[in-house]
């Protein structure tokens, strides 16, 4: 039985917004941690909000150029050509990570994540968690 990893990954509110609606389904990365696909991210929206407010299986993960990952993922991303422009700028490769079986959860606020993790901060990018902290996140943030 193959087993996967857990990470909780940090994304502002207005894309965590549009992953959990369906309509973003590429989450763009400068760069990513190493994760096995089928891995479980747990969204943690940053603030205003400061919750994990969902949980998405990585399904693929493409390394390319920004220019080759805006043509094949432009239409899933929800984000302007001028912010992609911006955001990858001074960058030869960016990551684009394919979502799937995004489910919204009930928040788990900022307070409870420092509980679960034992820490004060939260991941810049992303961070693996341990499966029995992803159980925690599940449990306390009952899938909505």
């Amino acid at each position: 039985m193959q087993t996967h990893d857990h990470a909780m990954i940090s994304i502002r509110p207005q894309y965590v917004a549009s992953i959990l609606s369906g309509k973003k389904t590429i989450e763009l990365r400068r760069r990513f941690i190493d994760l096995s696909l089928g891995s479980k991210l747990w969204i943690y929206s940053t603030l205003p909000v400061g919750a994990v407010v969902g949980v998405a299986t990585l399904n693929a993960v493409d390394t390319d150029s920004p220019s080759n990952l805006w043509k094949k993922y432009a239409n899933r991303t929800q984000v302007s050509s001028s912010e992609f422009v911006d955001y990858f700028q001074d960058c030869e490769q960016g990551v684009a990570l394919s979502l799937c079986e995004i489910q919204a959860l009930e928040p788990v606020n900022l307070q409870t994540i420092r509980e679960i993790r034992g820490v004060h901060a939260m991941p810049q990018v992303a961070v693996r968690i341990t499966p029995e902290q992803a159980s925690c996140f599940g449990r306390c943030g009952a899938y909505a």
